[in-house]
């Protein structure tokens, strides 16, 4: 899966890893640049790609 990852010292980066990994603990680019005790990267919460289509529960828009 892709997740988005936002590093206080290069912004956003997107990641690709298990559902079961555990978040990133630091940044690819800190890493790369040996960059001394950086704060984890946060990981974000993004839209999801998933719809309901078809008949019954999505068609009767059953939310209530």
């Amino acid at each position: 899966m892709f997740y988005d990852y936002e590093c206080t010292i290069h912004g956003i980066f997107e990641a690709q890893h298990s559902i079961k990994a555990p978040p990133l603990s630091i940044c690819p680019k800190c890493a790369e640049e040996k960059i001394e005790n950086p704060l984890p990267p946060k990981r974000l919460i993004s839209l999801s790609s998933f719809t309901l289509k078809g008949g019954g529960w999505a068609k009767d828009k059953y939310s209530k």
